[in-house]
């Protein structure tokens, strides 16, 4: 079967595939973050979210959608991620139902200690891929 639908892209494709097959791979594997808390891919990714977004209000559903997350698995994350004291909820002054996120100072530092070498060890095989084309 021909794979000329790819183009030029298809350097870009393998990369994103051999990316998502080696996260897809270690998906329920949990990385210690440090204090003995362990987040898998997921959890990581809501709580980097959460940080990138502290500057703006937006609410759960917003930051789910973004993610491409089942609102309720995203639900069950961030319930965990304000157990470890990573993350705080707030509800809207305008909209109690409206449930904004705010990364904790904690949060934040241990994310801050831990991103370099997640970067390093999960992108930076993709960013090689990507400079070739």
């Amino acid at each position: 079967m021909e794979t000329d639908w790819m183009g030029r892209y298809r350097p870009l494709i393998a990369a994103l595939v051999q990316h998502t097959n080696s996260v897809n791979k270690t998906n329920s594997y949990k990385y210690d973050i440090g204090d003995g808390i362990q987040l898998n891919h997921v959890e990581w990714q809501i709580l980097e979210t959460v940080i990138e977004n502290s500057n703006n209000i937006v609410n759960m559903s917003y930051l789910s959608d973004k993610l491409g997350i089942p609102q309720s698995t995203f639900s069950r994350t961030v319930t965990m991620l304000e157990k470890y004291r990573l993350i705080e909820k707030f509800q809207a002054v305008n909209n109690k139902k409206n449930i904004i996120l705010k990364p904790t100072q904690y949060g934040v530092k241990l994310y801050k200690a831990r991103a370099e070498r997640f970067s390093k060890s999960l992108f930076q095989p993709l960013f090689d891929d990507l400079k070739s084309m």
